[in-house]
């Protein structure tokens, strides 16, 4: 793993999974973005997989980092300036993305903001966005936080059960 040059990593599932972000182009094979990516390193397989990438698996356009991954190691949450990730993303702003380890899925978490994961259970969220929780509530208070200037802590289960996010 060569983390030089990158934005950080973090560690899942006891120390089994690594989730890390660098400039490197040798981590996997057809590397030539030539930008900052996103990648997995499995410590039990060995495998190393790019997560950054476009659900027919074609690489980003711009540069990609702040993963966080979660407890088991099936999602990856990261921020890209890239603008092919997901078909439609014309905002050309940063957006958070949530790529799916199990079906190779990348999707568009939300827009306007940036997640990092200093604690290996939870996504730190600077995005001024309300929520829908699992029980069909609205809840606002990661956008009463970002209007403080605040980040908002949220847990990996409801990072993935939102159901609907509004910025």
């Amino acid at each position: 793993i060569q983390i030089a040059d990158g934005g950080g990593a973090t560690i899942a599932g006891e120390g089994r999974w690594a989730a890390y972000s660098t400039r490197s182009t040798t981590e996997v094979p057809n590397d030539t973005n030539g930008v900052i990516d996103v990648f997995v390193y499995d410590r039990l397989t060995g495998a190393k997989v790019r997560v950054s990438v476009t659900n027919a698996g074609a690489q980003a356009n711009s540069g990609s980092e702040g993963p966080a991954i979660s407890p088991d190691g099936r999602f990856v949450a990261f921020w890209s300036a890239a603008s092919n990730l997901v078909a439609g993303d014309t905002n050309g702003v940063v957006d958070v993305f949530l790529h799916d380890r199990d079906s190779d899925a990348t999707e568009l978490l939300n827009t306007f903001g940036v997640i990092e994961n200093p604690y290996t259970t939870h996504a730190v969220v600077f995005v001024p966005f309300s929520y829908r929780s699992a029980d069909g509530e609205w809840l606002d208070w990661p956008y009463r936080l970002w209007l403080r200037g605040e980040a908002a802590i949220l847990s990996w289960r409801t990072v993935r059960t939102l159901s609907a996010v509004r910025i």
